[in-house]
């Protein structure tokens, strides 16, 4: 699968998927549907396996992470692809997940409390080298991304950069272990939910209810805040979901039998939520789409939740040349309405034990899933050319190059970065063969 490729097409997925005709003699892999997998019929208001949109011009404005027990992450949606980062090195497994401001950076959190930054995620410290009474089982970010909290199986939490302390369950006999945490909106309080469903507000978050008092029939593996904080939602490891306050209730998987445990969920800053399972299988409801999923391909090291993106900012780019899909050889663009763009492309080196860490291509099927990559967003327009601003280049596409972005209505070509992305009438070849 090297430079002689017969054809390449661009998915848009966000970081732009690129899909290679396979090599002669070679059989594609038949067309399946991305869901998780749950054997049985489906409610009609079960989970939604719709794909998003591939249309050029329509690029994704949204989407999430899967985190797995490994540190590896995988991104959907145009959920940044911290996937060329060097994997990390654990002392401890991955435990949980937060994703910082902007959705350019992720904190991932080992059972140990050692925190490992992705992206433009800061570092402001960690339990790592403490040795702790529990073991650490989730993390929360402040709005600002200043700060974090930890939060360990006996309800201890632990406060770091601009986060502050409200309180804990450290010194209190539980019934059943923590589970999770969510942070309030203004980062002025925190919830901790344990595995019964028992629910502990600190801070400005408020309580409005638990499933404490009530049997299950599956234990409570983790919760999401309503984007104002009015209220929460629980969900059970067979997927089953509990809403309480403003929590609007959108359907489950509790009715259904599932091929891998639910491990985490994620609420859509516009209605709904999504599930993940430890398998990377993804379930979607009400206005939640569905960006795609590791269910069809399960790795070795389960996953142990996901992260939802930032919801769309202002609308910059909308009405302008610059807003939709480029591709160019072996390379692609995508910039949303809101100005986030994204660059994936090949490395041509193969991701392998003899190899040295990333960037360096990954392929399911004949699709690339991840190589070298450039986040960013736009800053400003005038005419034909817009200011940018870098926000995630591991691969260094953008070292000594021009981060000013340039449109040529005439080949229909976008210039960035020294890289030419060619949109649906450039002439051919002039974007490379």
């Amino acid at each position: 699968m090297r430079r002689g490729m017969a054809a390449m097409a661009a998915t848009l997925t966000g970081v732009l998927a690129l899909t290679m005709a396979p090599s002669a003699g070679a059989q594609p892999p038949a067309a399946q549907p991305l869901g998780a997998q749950a054997a049985g019929a489906q409610s009609p208001t079960g989970p939604q396996a719709v794909q998003a949109s591939g249309a050029i011009g329509g690029p994704v404005t949204t989407g999430y992470w899967l985190v797995q027990r490994d540190g590896q992450t995988f991104n959907f949606g145009d959920a940044v692809n911290f996937s060329v980062q060097a994997p990390p090195a654990l002392k401890a497994p991955i435990v949980g997940a937060a994703r910082a401001p902007g959705g350019n950076g992720l904190w991932l959190v080992g059972s140990d409390g050692g925190v490992i930054t992705l992206g433009d995620a800061k570092f402001h410290g960690s339990t790592g080298n403490l040795v702790l009474n529990q073991p650490v089982v989730g993390i929360a970010g402040t709005p600002d991304g200043g700060g974090y909290w930890l939060v360990a199986r006996d309800g201890g939490v632990f406060s770091f950069g601009d986060a502050r302390f409200f309180g804990s369950t450290g010194n209190i006999h539980l019934n059943q272990p923590i589970v999770g945490m969510a942070a309030t909106p203004d980062g002025g309080g925190y919830w901790l939910v344990a595995s019964d469903g028992g629910i502990f507000a600190f801070g400005d978050a408020r309580f409005f209810g638990s499933t404490g008092n009530i049997r299950l029939n599956k234990p409570v593996v983790g919760m999401a805040a309503t984007p104002n904080g009015d209220g929460y939602w629980l969900v059970a490891s067979d997927g089953g979901i509990f809403t309480f306050g403003g929590a609007a209730f959108h359907g489950s998987t509790g009715n259904l039998h599932l091929v891998a445990p639910i491990t985490g969920m994620a609420a859509n800053s516009t209605g709904g939520y999504w599930l993940s399972a430890s398998d990377g299988g993804i379930f979607t409801f009400g206005a939640a789409p569905f960006y795609g999923s590791n269910g069809r391909f399960p790795y070795p090291a389960p996953s142990v939740g996901m992260v939802a993106q930032a919801p769309p900012g202002p609308p910059i780019t909308a009405g302008t040349v610059f807003n939709g899909s480029w591709v160019g050889h072996d390379r692609g663009l995508t910039i949303g309405t809101d100005g986030r763009l994204a660059i994936v492309f090949r490395t041509f080196n193969n991701c392998g034990p003899a190899q040295m860490p990333g960037p360096c291509d990954q392929t399911v099927g004949n699709v690339l899933v991840s190589g070298g990559s450039l986040g960013g967003r736009i800053t400003s327009i005038s005419g034909n050319t817009a200011q940018t601003a870098v926000t995630f280049d591991p691969s260094r596409l953008s070292a000594g190059q021009s981060t000013q972005m340039t449109y040529d209505p005439t080949t229909d070509v976008i210039t960035y970065v020294g890289q030419t992305f060619c949109g649906t009438r450039s002439p051919a070849g002039e974007c490379g063969a």
